[in-house]
């Protein structure tokens, strides 16, 4: 995420400091989450997109079209599972229950525990 955040800088003309104000975030925690040593937290995301003008998965550098999980990775029942989740946050989404944004922040909160439970299936 941090070249992300480094290139949508360049791209804009802006200076850290610029934008670390229009986030409301410090100019040190801007350059921290640009080097990729700090986690970027949903409202600063939000604030970073609506800033560059860009959707969230690519200030988060999140690439929706390439599947990261893979079959072969953790066999049909992982795949279907995940597979269900991603229809229930789709479907919440879709009918206005839960924001793109709160859906984001759920895969993203998740994304340990999918981590932990590929190692211990790929450990076998």
């Amino acid at each position: 995420m941090g070249n992300n955040l480094r290139e949508y800088r360049k791209k804009s003309g802006l200076t850290a400091a610029a934008i670390a104000e229009a986030a409301n975030i410090s100019t040190t925690y801007y350059y921290e989450l640009e080097k990729g040593t700090k986690r970027l937290n949903i409202e600063t995301l939000e604030s970073l997109s609506k800033l560059f003008g860009a959707s969230i998965d690519s200030i988060a550098g999140v690439d929706i079209t390439k599947p990261v999980i893979s079959e072969e990775m953790i066999g049909k029942e992982g795949m279907s599972l995940l597979e269900e989740i991603a229809a229930g946050l789709n479907e919440a989404a879709s009918k206005g229950i839960i924001t793109e944004e709160e859906k984001v922040r759920f895969l993203q909160d998740k994304k340990g525990d999918l981590e932990y439970l590929l190692y211990k299936k790929l450990k076998r």
